[in-house]
């Protein structure tokens, strides 16, 4: 042997004696000429013994036989079983193969190796799958996985209730991509876009759309998130969500409801509101046929100069009774909420005015306002409307007696603020932490719904504020909403 084969040798056999599974070299008769470290350990005394004579049970020692006469035959066996080692069952591959000297087989060198822990983690691995897969195919909610290709999305994978808003299976969308299905360019777009946003964000993005569907007109709320693709190069993302259909033609509902609700409680108000002013227009208006009747005889300059002044009255009160209908029609509409810069005293002027008849006859109203007020983001009408709810509620929490409320306007850490603090009872410790549930209500049940402070919460962070009611420490209760300054410009 020469000097490099020996050196070769000694480097095989170190590297051999490192590995950490079982080697071992056996001859034509099947006795045992080598075995490394690891396997010396495990089988004390191996050296020099034929292969059966270490097997845990006949079996394995058949086994053992049969696989290395294979491997003297010439061919490379591998194959798996499971015996006890150092009082543990594992499961090991045992690899055999021929060890050929000048194409002559002069014996067998072997391996066994321990895949107790590999097998438990893909046993592990297929329970997961399993149950991913079933969760995937059975979820309340849709699920889709899409690939980018180009300007384009193609669908990877849709589970039943994501197939069935595009009227079709998961096998059929399957690498289907969507402007093949029809899918409005423009929401491709707006989708890859939201792509791009969640990868430069690390954050998935939350979007609501509504689409057209073998079902009619549908509204989806989802979240997209990036996820790691099995082609190299691919682009991915999975959606999922929910379809808010029906939930936003309850909210849209509650909101006319809750606005109705509103009307007839302003019923009563604007009847005596109107009154009044058309009382003393008629007056008025009488007063000035009777002089211009007597202007036939001759009418003095005090005559008509008195004619003119119940003229102009009577314009004023005409233009009081068509704030009135204006303002009630701004309330009463069921636009679309429309956000812009407005002034919330104005606001307050509106609703102060269409509900102070009925104020009036169940409270003392205090008003202060703030004399630098910048304007806030919101709706007008839709303010209205919960500034309405806040105003009602805070009456009726006084029953039979009359009370005094106080309505403020301010500047408060970089919001714009409105309060409404009446002194009341407070509110009930129990009612405390629901308030702004649906049905929690502190009315009789023939007063109200308990939708109104729940409709209320959600027109208000519709327009990105808070809205709060809490006790007072001196008594009754402090309402407040809190709206985002509008920017200027």
């Amino acid at each position: 042997m020469s000097e490099a084969e020996r050196t070769l040798e000694h480097d095989l056999r170190t590297l051999v004696e490192q590995l950490p599974f079982d080697v071992w070299v056996r001859d034509r008769e099947h006795r045992c000429l080598y075995a490394n470290a690891i396997c010396r350990a495990r089988w004390p005394g191996l050296v020099g013994q034929l292969d059966v004579d270490g097997a845990p049970d006949a079996q394995v020692a058949a086994l053992w036989r049969a696989n290395n006469d294979r491997a003297l035959a010439g061919e490379i066996v591998r194959g798996e079983v499971r015996y006890r080692i150092d009082g543990a069952e594992r499961a090991v591959v045992n690899i055999l193969s021929p060890i050929r000297v000048e194409e002559t087989i002069r014996g067998t060198v072997g391996a066994n190796i321990d895949v107790t822990e590999q097998r438990v983690a893909e046993r592990k691995a297929e329970a997961l799958s399993a149950l991913l897969s079933s969760l995937f195919a059975h979820a309340p909610i849709a699920i889709g996985v899409r690939a980018l290709r180009g300007d384009d999305l193609v669908h990877v994978e849709d589970n039943p209730r994501a197939a069935a808003m595009f009227g079709s299976t998961s096998e059929r969308l399957r690498d289907t991509s969507e402007r093949e299905l029809g899918v409005n360019p423009r929401l491709i777009s707006a989708t890859i876009a939201r792509y791009r946003a969640a990868v430069a964000t690390g954050e998935p993005q939350t979007f609501e759309l509504s689409f057209h569907t073998p079902e009619g007109e549908r509204t989806f709320l989802g979240k997209l998130a990036p996820i790691p693709s099995d082609r190299e190069g691919e682009e991915r993302f999975a959606v999922f969500g929910e379809d808010v259909t029906t939930q936003r033609s309850l909210q849209a509902g509650l909101l006319r409801a809750d606005r109705l609700a509103a009307l007839g409680t302003l019923a009563a108000s604007i009847g005596h509101e109107i009154k009044n002013p058309a009382q003393y227009v008629l007056t008025y208006l009488t007063h000035a046929v009777e002089r211009l009747e007597e202007s036939s005889r001759g009418l003095s300059s005090a005559g008509a100069e008195q004619v003119l002044a119940d003229v102009r009255a009577a314009g004023e009160g005409v233009a009081r009774i068509v704030t009135l209908v204006r303002d009630l029609g701004r309330i009463a509409r069921p636009d679309p909420p429309h956000l812009e810069p407005i002034d919330v005293r104005t606001v307050l002027d509106s609703v102060l005015l269409l509900s102070g008849g009925h104020l009036r006859s169940h409270a003392r109203v205090s008003r202060f306002d703030a004399h630098e007020l910048p304007k806030a983001k919101a709706d007008g009408v839709r303010l209205a409307q919960v500034l309405l709810n806040l105003l009602t509620n805070a009456v009726q929490a006084f029953g039979d007696r009359r009370g005094n409320l106080l309505v403020r306007t301010r500047l408060a850490e970089g919001v714009v603020r409105i309060e409404i603090e009446d002194d009341g009872p407070g509110i009930a410790e129990e009612l405390r932490g629901r308030l702004f549930e649906p049905f929690a209500t502190t009315k009789a049940s023939a007063e109200g719904s308990g939708l109104g402070l729940y409709v209320s919460r959600q027109i208000v962070e519709s327009m990105s504020g808070r809205i709060g009611i809490e006790s007072c420490p001196t008594g009754g209760a402090l309402a407040w909403v809190e709206l985002p300054i509008a920017a200027e410009g």
